[in-house]
């Protein structure tokens, strides 16, 4: 009987157990917006392309917008390379200069897509002959419900001095790799109200482009600012 009695209690664990899974799963499906990743690739005579991007809600009106806005810069980004491909290979013949190949890789990275919001970020990649090439990343914050991208400092109250929480900790964290920036990192004054930002489960990631405040062996400079730290002053609540 005891053995019986202890099985039965085992096999209610479990049951539990899988059944919260369930749960926490289902709330994750159902406050989540279902997405799909397009690509985009083609081989010309000097150029390569290979994007990759997403596209959110399937037929859903409220995030049209924002699908649309990601396949426009996408779009707007390999016409106008394509477009310097060809003036570049015209003026390489005609000067009899060598044709360096072109190419243009992106890629992306939901950061957060939960609670009515989406956070999102293309990576873009081009080579256009010389030394290196040059990268950058898009940011898209978007709430669904407002239909409506958001700017950093439209996260926080009104009354709320988020750009001193955050500039403290960004000067923190430079302190502590100083030499990787630009004048030791003096060269940082601040972050602005539309500051370049995404949002992960852990907190806002600050963005900060190529050269912005160190030089491009530094690669982009990101801090990450804990939810914890600026928690009393947040409107949202990821």
């Amino acid at each position: 009987m005891k053995k019986i009695t202890r099985f039965s209690i085992f096999v209610l664990i479990i049951m539990i157990i899988f059944q919260n899974r369930m749960v926490q799963s289902c709330y994750a499906i159902e406050n989540s917006v279902p997405e799909i990743e397009m690509s985009e690739n083609s081989v010309g005579e000097n150029i390569k392309i290979n994007i990759k991007y997403p596209q959110f809600g399937g037929k859903d009106k409220k995030l049209e917008d924002l699908n649309n806005r990601i396949k426009q810069e996408i779009d707007t980004w390999k016409r106008d390379m394509m477009e310097l491909d060809k003036q570049y290979i015209e003026q390489a013949k005609k000067n009899n200069f060598p044709i360096r190949e072109f190419e243009l890789f992106g890629t992306y990275k939901i950061t957060y897509n939960n609670n009515d919001f989406i956070s999102t970020f293309l990576d873009k990649y081009q080579y256009t002959g010389g030394a290196h090439g040059i990268s950058s990343k898009s940011m898209y914050n978007f709430d669904i419900k407002k239909q409506k991208y958001i700017k950093l400092n439209e996260l926080f109250k009104k009354n709320y001095d988020f750009k001193r929480v955050i500039n403290t900790k960004i000067r923190t964290d430079i302190l502590k790799e100083k030499d990787i920036y630009f004048d030791a990192g003096k060269q940082f004054k601040g972050i602005k109200d539309n500051q370049s930002y995404y949002i992960t489960k852990d907190g806002i990631v600050i963005h900060f482009g190529l050269y912005e405040i160190a030089p491009y062996s530094s690669g982009y400079r990101e801090f990450l600012i804990p939810f914890s730290l600026i928690k009393d002053g947040l409107i949202y609540n990821f």
